[in-house]
């Protein structure tokens, strides 16, 4: 058997948010459904994250399979709160070494393209998240959607990652197609793990291609069967490593050269549709346009409303092609009445 496969699992949760009217801008009314976000989350969390994660800590465990987890910092914050028990046997499995954590947003958020600035401060609030809850540092880094270019790996760099994920751009491989493996352009010691797009097809159809890195989120696993499914019948034509056995495996890489911010996401979103589409655009830039009045208040309560209401969920929401209870205008509308109501606060 010569291939090898990486497994990393996705976890986020996003608050939901109240139905902001034009009638509630100016009265300090919330923004967000706190009560009904954490009934939300533990009927999600019961029905299938508690089970995933702890096959997940089995598997790393006992049957040796090594899996990273990537685990908002809502997400954490949550668990936390609702099941104690399954961070301390997280831990536990950590300190095993066959499970790791990947870094992150702390919000799983867009920064990494419209600021840097925003990016950073999401990212260490992670890693204190993580150190906090589970005293573990990260090596490797999921960003949002696996967005990635070479600004991203720099800064990522000079935070202490030694690699990080980034979809495949088929026509930029040419004569590399069958690698999966690469390094960042101006850090040759940063590895690029590029992820097969094609829900793991290639790992049984593609002889020639033997290194493979995976992803999936709690519907994707819950697609296929559950995790142990997955992890049975990926044994079946590669050995599951670790990124640190992937990266010693490769001895020689080639840069990944991508200028412009790139999507890598696994549920088939890209950049493009945030750009064209008119709504997530406009409510894009009128987001980030609050960053700088909102920092220099340093208020912890402004802060932290601004970080969370910076989540892609929220964006994802104004497109007609999610899932979703209301229209996508409608829901631009509340968000946009959100950030008014931002706004009028700012002024105070």
């Amino acid at each position: 058997m010569n291939k090898t496969l990486s497994l990393a699992l996705i976890f986020d949760f996003t608050y939901s948010l109240e139905s902001f009217t034009l009638f509630d801008i100016g009265h300090q009314n919330p923004y967000f459904k706190p009560i009904q976000s954490e009934e939300n989350f533990m009927i999600a969390y019961q029905g299938q994250h508690r089970e995933t994660l702890h096959e997940a800590v089995q598997l790393t465990t006992q049957d040796d399979t090594p899996i990273s987890l990537y685990l908002s910092g809502s997400f954490i914050t949550l668990m936390s709160k609702f099941d104690p028990e399954t961070i301390t046997l997280i831990k536990k499995a950590l300190k095993q070494g066959k499970l790791s954590l990947l870094g992150g947003t702390y919000h799983h958020s867009l920064a990494s393209i419209y600021s840097f600035k925003e990016f950073i401060s999401d990212i260490k609030t992670h890693q204190k998240l993580l150190k906090s809850t589970f005293d573990y540092h990260t090596s490797y880094f999921y960003n949002t959607e696996n967005i990635y270019c070479n600004d991203i790996a720099d800064t990522l760099h000079e935070l202490g990652y030694k690699g990080l994920f980034a979809g495949t751009i088929e026509w930029y491989l040419w004569k590399n197609k069958e690698m999966r493996l690469f390094h960042a352009t101006n850090q040759p010691e940063q590895s690029v793990f590029l992820l097969d797009n094609d829900r793991g097809d290639s790992l049984f159809s593609d002889p020639d291609r033997h290194t493979h890195f995976l992803q999936f989120d709690p519907q994707t696993i819950n697609s296929f069967g559950g995790l142990k499914s997955i992890v049975q019948k990926a044994r079946q034509k590669a050995k599951i490593l670790s990124l640190d056995e992937q990266v010693i495996n490769t001895q020689d890489t080639t840069p990944y050269n991508i200028k412009s911010p790139v999507m890598g996401s696994v549920r088939g979103l890209s950049l493009e549709s945030f750009h064209s589409n008119a709504l997530q655009n406009r409510a894009l830039k009128e987001y980030y346009k609050l960053e700088d009045p909102v920092k220099k208040t340093k208020g912890p309560d402004m802060l932290h409303d601004w970080a969370s209401l910076g989540n892609i969920q929220y964006f994802l929401q104004m497109s007609k092609d999610e899932d979703q209870h209301l229209l996508p205008y409608d829901y631009y509308n509340i968000y946009m009445n959100i950030l008014n109501d931002f706004t009028l606060r700012l002024i105070k």
